[in-house]
């Protein structure tokens, strides 16, 4: 039976293969001694893979979402839409109630024309290109 201090090498860390996870699935853990010298070869050699790109892109999304929190105003939270009314000010000095609907949004996040204001796709104002989807279709097929 196994304890604690037999999966901890001499350097503090735990071997790979051997836990409880391990013995939870009942994996059994293979040596270095038992596989090919080549595999021990590309076993030993460990690359330092991190993930800077995403971490950049990630760090910068962040700091786009707050400040656009902070500078532009924050949907409402819900699944139906809103009814929106205020009174305006007309040119004979007569106040007229106006409203329309505005769609709320169940994430905690901007409105929607915040976000087309910060450059999403709106997709009433796009327009179909079907002679270049077809185009590139039958050209790259």
């Amino acid at each position: 039976d196994s304890t604690a201090d037999d999966n901890i090498r001499d350097d503090g860390q735990r071997q790979m293969g051997e836990g409880f996870l391990a013995d939870l699935m009942d994996r059994e853990y293979v040596t270095l001694n038992k596989l090919p010298p080549e595999v021990r070869k590309q076993m030993r050699v460990k690359f330092d893979n991190r993930p800077y790109f995403t971490s950049w892109v990630m760090f910068v999304n962040i700091v786009i979402l707050i400040i656009t929190l902070c500078t532009q105003s924050i949907a409402p939270i819900g699944f139906t839409d809103k009814v929106v009314s205020t009174q305006l000010l007309r040119h004979n000095l007569a106040y007229e109630t106006v409203g329309y609907n505005q769609t709320t949004n169940f994430w905690i996040g901007p409105d929607y024309q915040s976000l087309i204001h910060l450059g999403a796709k709106y997709s009433p104002c796009m327009s179909l290109f079907f002679f270049f989807f077809f185009f590139f279709f039958f050209f790259y097929m």
